[in-house]
């Protein structure tokens, strides 16, 4: 099985599609880290009508979870 797995069209695909890339890995993890630490905030309001409060705090958490994200990447910047 590991042979037909290594000769798979899908293998090859996945190897040269850059998800593998030591860059891509980096960039995935950071995600990974800004979700975890962004998950227990509190929910703070956003400066925009919705109705919804399940997509208040839908909102709310893309915007926490990208101040954490841009965070980090600010971070190996320097």
């Amino acid at each position: 099985m590991l042979n037909e797995l290594l000769k798979s069209d899908e293998l090859k695909a996945l190897m040269n599609s850059g998800v593998l890339n030591s860059k891509t890995v980096y960039t995935v993890g950071q995600d990974g880290c800004a979700l975890t630490n962004c998950k227990d905030d509190q929910p703070e309001r956003v400066g925009i009508a919705i109705c919804n409060r399940d997509l208040q705090r839908a909102v709310g958490f893309l915007v926490r979870f990208g101040k954490r994200f841009g965070h980090l990447l600010d971070d190996k910047k320097s």
